[in-house]
């Protein structure tokens, strides 16, 4: 709604440049109608790409059913980036990608349970406003570290996202198939609940790191994780230089924190 309201006629398209244009909005634009009341649009327009230095985005206008013959550049005054991602129309490229933006005030606790290594797991849980206590794999509350560790290491849950959706990626039901590497369980003291699941990501031909230090081919991308959400409705990539810091082991909790301990990944 911004961008309709600011967005302002920068010049006609040139004669010359009009049948490249025309030919490019054929293939991708955005049809767009604006209502003010009633069933008939107050105004109708498909938008295009973007000019050749990125700052102004190319639209025609629909006159009585039909596109008028040319082409224009519009732009919002005073920034230099084209509009075109502001009329995309897939639902998932609207979709918000935090998955967690928590911290101690709201958590009541949170469960990080690893299914290969269950030793590493553990459990925090809010036993007053600002005190937690943190129970290992067994459940048993032994000794606690400094709360302060804790506190800490909670705030990191306040900005973990997604880089991107997969739920289009054609090995998404393969990878659901498999053991995930770890789970989340998160609860709030507003009594709602978080669960996501994270799987290791098969090397793939946009992995950086395809070898150990030894030379060893590696079986899994150690960048990046998937990211299984909503009861496995949803699939998203995840990078593990975000969530490593919530990927923690137990015993983490009672030295000084910093850089956990990397996850060993397989290798053939």
């Amino acid at each position: 709604f911004t961008a309709i309201q600011k967005m302002e006629t920068e010049y006609p398209v040139p004669l010359s440049a009009q049948p490249i244009v025309l030919k490019d909005m054929s293939g991708e634009r955005y049809k767009t109608e604006i209502y003010t009341g009633g069933d008939k649009p107050y105004k109708v327009y498909d938008v295009g790409g973007a000019t050749a230095d990125g700052t102004g985005t190319y639209i025609i206008m629909e006159l009585d059913g039909q596109s008028a013959r040319r082409p224009y550049v519009v732009h919002i005054p005073g920034m230099d980036a084209y509009l075109t991602s502001r009329f995309k129309t897939d639902e998932e490229y609207w979709r918000s990608k935090w998955i967690f933006r928590d911290n101690d005030v709201t958590i009541q606790s949170v469960s990080v349970l690893y299914n290969q290594e269950k030793q590493k797991s553990y459990t925090i849980n809010k036993v007053a406003k600002d005190s937690f206590v943190i129970a290992n794999s067994d459940g048993i509350v032994g000794d606690q570290p400094k709360q302060r560790f804790i506190h800490q290491y909670l705030e990191f849950f306040n900005g973990l996202s997604l880089e991107a959706f997969e739920n289009t990626n054609p090995i998404k039901d393969t990878i659901f198939a498999t053991e995930p590497f770890a789970t989340i369980i998160m609860k709030r003291n507003d009594g709602s609940q978080n669960k996501v699941e994270i799987f290791y990501m098969p090397i793939n031909d946009l992995s950086r790191v395809k070898f150990d230090d030894n030379g060893r081919k590696l079986l899994y991308d150690v960048e990046h994780y998937y990211l299984g959400m909503n009861d496995r409705k949803d699939i998203g990539l995840i990078q593990y230089y975000v969530w490593g810091k919530a990927l923690r082991s137990y015993t983490e909790f009672f030295t000084k924190p910093g850089t956990p301990t990397p996850t060993v990944i397989p290798h053939q």
